[in-house]
């Protein structure tokens, strides 16, 4: 066989030319994958009990799928590490980080080396089956097998993740005039442990302190105006279970079973005439319209805020963005947008959320400039309320709770030290969910107009925050305490890009979050 052909077929020339400029892109760019193929693979689950499709890349003769994409279909909870780009996946017990290029994987305390380097794309990792496979069965609890040929990974899980789960079974009590959910746990739970609440025909539970064995419950078979489960570890101490309804519900109520460790959940159905209901369903979709944002310009007046090395104020920065959002909002969504403040006012914390209950606001954005005693820290984060995972986080909040010196009481403020006390607040809100596909949302657009650095989506405990009834965030530009951002902040440039990626999430954010299936709403209610 010749070492080099002539290639005639045009197709031939053009495929050759397209792996010359791979090759060059991998030099250059060596830390990013370049996808070849993109393929699937069938994802069996327990001999068919639950079947996926698994997206997989091809690359130097292997199969690679991604980490967030195996996690999202098993209901796996990951982490981010956004500096190092260290991706963690929680499986039952055991923790396994992946750092992109790296075949180096840690479990636990314990370092495996997969025969080929990880690879990296669109911030996430993906890891070769073949390997993959073979490593995990050593820790996860559960069979794992990959038939190449067939594109096939069969997985076989015992109940090795559900051996601390608090929520151990649903079942369902059809009546004659509804459905009775019951949630068995192995504990006692309180009232203001559960929430349950209505969002279109979806009935979300959320529990706090509650941990569930997601592929378990999944598989529960659904009765009454039940279609579907959907079971979520959101984080550590809360679980969530969404029920799929039918039929619209007249009224929904949540209840401890005092015989029992049960959550009970009733669902009462719609008795009214047909245009009685359609009426309620109309309501109810102008309630989730958001069509009025409290911007929340951080510090002001007596508090500057954090201060730059050469000399700008985050009060300043902040509320010029601020004032940039709103004319955005109004002019291009068409949307009442209201301000806790327009000009160098000082505004109490709990006054912030206060305000936007009472107008009515359904959004609640609160815009800030990072600060860090080091000064090489930088880049952009997007914070809602929970307990600080790093210090990081932690450092962050105790700074912008200490606003509170400057208020003429503290008296407010006096239980607001508990990490439970914050908890309790996540588990009473309805806006979890939201608020997160809202942070989630700025953190991608804010760092793609600007070039800074993706430092993700975290928790902390920020009074400002707490007590908000709608979805709500707190949104940290560029490190004020960085020369080189400090110089961006300055500039009316950077300012404008800012507001213009804020405008761009919040109008994302909006049509995902008012978007309504009318037939699945109304054609299919009766």
């Amino acid at each position: 066989m010749r070492m080099f052909e002539r290639i005639d077929n045009p197709m031939k020339k053009l495929m050759q030319k397209m792996k010359i400029i791979i090759l060059l892109l991998a030099i250059c760019h060596p830390f990013y994958l370049i996808p070849v193929f993109s393929q699937s693979y069938d994802l069996i689950i327990n001999k068919g009990e639950r079947n996926h499709r698994l997206e997989v890349i091809e690359e130097d003769g292997l199969d690679f799928f991604s980490i967030q994409d195996f996690a999202r279909l098993l209901n796996f909870h990951v982490e981010h590490d956004a500096p190092s780009k260290k991706i963690t996946l929680q499986i039952g017990k055991h923790l396994a980080s992946f750092t992109p290029l790296n075949p180096f994987i840690t479990i636990d305390t314990s370092v495996f080396q997969l025969p080929s380097d990880t690879r990296y794309l669109n911030s996430d990792i993906y890891v070769p089956i073949k390997f993959f496979v073979n490593m995990s069965n050593a820790f996860s609890g559960f069979d794992m097998q990959s038939d190449l040929d067939n594109r096939r990974i069969n997985i076989f899980i015992d109940n090795a993740l559900g051996e601390e789960s608090t929520i151990q079974y649903i079942a369902f009590e059809e009546k004659i005039n509804g459905t009775l959910i019951r949630i068995g746990t192995t504990r006692k739970f309180e009232n203001a442990d559960i929430t349950a609440r209505l969002r279109y025909d979806w009935v979300y539970v959320d529990i706090f302190g509650g941990k569930i064995d997601s592929m378990k419950l999944a598989n529960t078979r659904t009765d009454g105006i039940v279609s579907e489960i959907v079971p979520i570890q959101l984080s550590e101490n809360m679980a969530q279970i969404s029920f799929k309804l039918t039929q619209p519900i007249s009224d929904l109520k949540s209840s401890l079973n005092p015989g029992k460790n049960e959550i009970l959940v009733s669902l009462r159905l719609e008795n009214e005439l047909i245009g009685s209901v359609l009426e309620g369903l109309e309501k109810e979709r102008k309630k989730w319209q958001i069509d009025k944002i409290m911007i929340d310009p951080g510090h002001g007046g007596k508090d500057p805020g954090a201060i730059g090395p050469k000399g700008l104020y985050e009060k300043d920065v902040v509320l010029k963005i601020a004032l940039r959002l709103r004319e955005l909002l109004e002019s291009r969504l068409g949307v009442k947008v209201f301000m806790t403040r327009d000009d160098d006012s000082f505004i109490p914390l709990a006054e912030r959320t206060a305000m936007a209950n009472r107008l009515g606001a359904k959004l609640f954005i609160s815009i800030h400039a990072n600060a860090s005693e080091s000064r090489w820290l930088n880049g952009t984060s997007t914070y809602i309320l929970g307990p600080a995972k790093t210090p990081e986080a932690i450092e962050v909040a105790k700074r912008e709770n200490s606003v509170i010196r400057l208020e003429d009481s503290q008296e407010q403020y006096r239980n607001l030290d508990s990490e439970q006390l914050i908890l309790s607040s996540i588990a009473q809100s309805e806006f979890t969910r939201e608020s997160e596909e809202l942070a989630a949302c700025i953190q991608a657009e804010v760092c793609k107009r600007t070039q800074l650095t993706d430092r993700g989506v975290r928790q902390a405990g920020y009074y400002v925050l707490i007590g908000a009834s709608m979805p709500n965030i707190l949104f940290e530009t560029a490190f004020i305490s960085n020369r080189k951002e400090e110089k961006m902040l300055k500039s009316s440039g950077f300012q404008n890009k800012v507001a213009e990626a804020l405008f761009l999430s919040i109008k994302a954010f909006k049509a995902k979050y008012e978007q309504v299936d009318e037939q699945a709403e109304y054609g299919q209610s009766f």
